[in-house]
């Protein structure tokens, strides 16, 4: 490193080995890992309109090699395109180029187009977003590769794009030229993507934003801030180019990403919007986006963060006089992290004000909605949660949640006198959700009414909502009437969407633990 910058150079080359055809598809993705050792992708090289099988521009195509060249590299063992890698801390100091299996391993295949990439900080697991060609975006997970014991997974590129999309333009191209590249993927040897979307909407909560139907996922990133509120610390954010909006994905009861619906976070605006390729949690615990189109840096908060406000309307955060925003409730487990059962504790925290904790009083109460079938709202309202003096009053305390219907969530509030004497006093409040899992609730022959807990659903299929750890009833009628045919009940089956284990029960009461979810 030349620190005057007087000259330009660079320190060592350690690869040579990533070819490509054309300047898209090329490697740029890294991130390293918690032994110090960096996880490095590329894209498969090749050039992202029609087939590319091996153009003569491409250094690594041989003109007497076999017709699966180019893109088809991405599946072919000898080749850097397409893969991830793994290279030893020790290896990266080296001034030499370095040697698969001794300096790095191959992680994976099959990638096309692996833009950005994360680290899950409670599996160790890597997702990266792979853009995709005309059928789907991927959002794929690279198991722990501290841990991987040599597997190389295999993502399916060209053979297939998203969860079993056969591209017909390479199919056709190896079967014409008695080629059997993609045999092992056809027969069910690659790993589907977590999560894949294209054409219009991508958040069902909003159907007419970030409906564009063009896609390419840019930027990714596992938030580890505290300025966002806390259900959303952990969870994985992303951002998609084409579409100019940000997304992020809430948490299932083991703490991974639950993919089953993403939520949308910002929408870019004007003339000029749109073109985010990054996103990343800074070291202030902000969120960040950058806009690439647009030419702007969005800075993402909390819209009660007094901070935030005062970084916008005065400048330095030394600026911000009011100090009430230095006034919290820390609550444990975190949103979304637990059950019926379990021991949910609250407490008032403030490093900087002198509150009389002794003052503090505390509200906790159950908030219920459900859907009006008149209106189409939901209506809610609250339970009181029953608090002795020891649990209402003081510095903090803990409670365990009673079981509710779905939707419903936890209201804590803590009221204590402002500490400038004037009499007035504060009110801090915090929400807190339990894991919930979903049931979807079919019968066969399809349209029999079935009886979930205090909801009926009229005409399965119907999807119903259970507390964790609480134990859903299910109930049918014995003999039924539909469609001019009688119906006897015969037996309930479930399935653990999670393991895929099924349970038959022969009676038509049935009463499960809500541990997963199920169909």
């Amino acid at each position: 490193v030349d620190e005057a910058f007087t000259v330009a150079e660079f320190d060592a080359e350690l690869f040579h080995d990533w070819c490509t055809s054309t300047y898209t598809h090329h490697v740029g993705t890294l991130t390293f890992l918690s032994d110090g050792s960096m996880v490095y992708g590329a894209g498969d090289g090749s050039h992202f309109q029609g087939i590319d099988h091996g153009q003569p521009q491409d250094e690594c195509t041989d003109p007497n090699g076999p017709k699966d060249q180019g893109v088809f590299l991405s599946q072919k063992d000898g080749y850097l395109r397409g893969k991830f890698i793994k290279i030893k801390a020790s290896s990266l100091l080296k001034d030499q180029h370095l040697e698969v299996n001794t300096d790095y391993t191959v992680l994976s295949r099959g990638a096309r187009n692996p833009f950005r990439n994360t680290v899950d900080p409670k599996t160790g697991d890597v997702y990266f977003g792979d853009v995709g060609s005309s059928v789907w975006e991927e959002i794929n997970r690279l198991p722990n590769p501290l841990d991987n014991n040599g597997q190389v997974t295999n993502f399916g590129w060209p053979c297939i794009e998203g969860t079993n999309s056969v591209s017909d333009i390479f199919q056709n191209f190896l079967k014409m030229n008695r080629l059997d590249t993609c045999r092992d993927v056809y027969a069910g040897g690659s790993q589907q993507p977590a999560f894949t979307y294209r054409f219009g909407a991508v958040d069902p909560d909003f159907p007419t934003e970030c409906a564009d139907a063009d896609a390419s996922i840019s930027g990714i990133t596992f938030y580890t801030g505290a300025k966002l509120p806390s259900r959303y610390k952990g969870k994985l954010f992303w951002v998609d180019y084409s579409k100019k909006c940000g997304f992020w994905f809430d948490t299932r009861g083991d703490g991974t990403p639950d993919f089953s619906h993403a939520h949308a976070f910002m929408a870019t605006v004007g003339a000029q919007s749109g073109g985010v390729t990054d996103v990343k949690t800074g070291p202030d615990g902000y969120l960040y986006v950058a806009d690439y189109s647009g030419g702007k840096l969005y800075r993402v908060g909390d819209a009660a963060d007094k901070e935030m406000e005062g970084l916008l309307l005065k400048g330095p955060p030394a600026s911000v006089t009011n100090k009430e925003n230095d006034l919290w409730i820390e609550s444990t487990p975190n949103s979304y992290e637990w059950a019926f059962g379990d021991t949910v504790t609250y407490a008032l925290e403030s490093p900087t004000l002198r509150i009389d904790m002794a003052a503090v009083k505390w509200r906790v109460v159950n908030g219920h909605c459900v859907l009006n079938p008149c209106t189409g709202k939901q209506d809610c309202h609250f339970h009181e949660v029953s608090l002795n003096t020891q649990q209402s009053k003081g510095p903090g305390s803990s409670f365990k949640p009673s079981p509710h219907p779905m939707e419903s969530y936890i209201k804590i509030t803590a009221t204590v006198p402002k500490p400038d004497g004037s009499g007035d006093m504060l009110t801090k409040e915090l929400i807190t959700h339990t894991i919930a899992y979903n049931y979807m609730i079919l019968s066969d022959p399809p349209g029999l009414p079935i009886i979930f807990e205090e909801l009926t659903c009229a005409a399965s299929p119907c999807i119903a909502s259970q507390m964790a750890k609480t134990n859903p009833g299910f109930a049918a009628q014995v003999v039924q009437a539909h469609m001019d045919e009688l119906y006897v009940f015969s037996s309930w089956t479930s399935t653990n969407a999670a393991t895929g284990r099924k349970k038959v029960v022969t009676t038509n009461l049935y009463e499960d633990v809500a541990d997963s979810d199920y169909l």
